[in-house]
């Protein structure tokens, strides 16, 4: 049985949704130095440290797109 993604609307309340752009835009200025600081420590001259680094990238822009998603 295959389920398919269907989109829905939610009611939140306006501070919720503005404590959640503040936490994202503050996870996501965290998450970029983060990973500068690691690509000066240990590059991504291997194969794990390029992985890591990637999934630290795909990480802050699922972030940059839930903040997107969150503003009017």
């Amino acid at each position: 049985m295959s389920q398919t993604y269907e989109t829905e609307r939610w009611t939140l309340t306006k501070d919720a949704i503005l404590a959640a752009q503040g936490s994202l835009t503050v996870g996501i200025e965290n998450s970029e130095e983060l990973l500068a600081d690691y690509d000066l420590r240990f590059g991504r001259d291997t194969r794990s440290n390029r992985l890591n680094a990637e999934r630290m990238e795909q990480e802050i822009e699922r972030m940059k797109s839930a903040l997107k998603g969150l503003t009017p």
